[in-house]
């Protein structure tokens, strides 16, 4: 809408014409977007309504689709970290294996105080 003043807009805005969505889009979406904008509160479609239809349950049947693959994507990128970062399965400090003299066992005891 545009105008050279606010009343303008305002007048524009509920009493003018609705804006047409281009006919490059789906007759649904179209249909779905003048429902939707429709100055009668009565004739506007409530959230359950509009997810109900056959357009929105397309897209949102694709979208957890989407979110299930990722899922499973994400997993399997962990599971490989997981692995890949400690062959041996996990350890923790006071059942890790000590690699050096007598003073690596040293600090490595003082490590596993500092996490109790």
């Amino acid at each position: 809408f545009e105008a050279s003043n606010m009343e303008q807009l305002v007048g524009k805005i509920v009493e003018g014409p609705l804006p047409q969505m281009p006919f490059s889009y789906s007759a649904e979406l179209r249909w779905l977007s003048r429902d939707l904008l429709s100055r009668d509160h009565r004739r506007r479609p409530l959230a359950a309504e509009v997810v109900k239809r056959p357009l929105i349950q397309k897209e949102i049947t694709k979208l957890l689709k989407e979110v299930q693959e990722l899922g499973t994507e994400e997993q399997l990128h962990a599971n490989l970290n997981a692995s890949s970062a400690n062959p041996l399965g996990p350890t923790s400090a006071a059942t890790a294996p000590h690699v050096g003299g007598p003073e690596s066992a040293a600090v490595d005891d003082d490590r596993t105080a500092e996490l109790n």
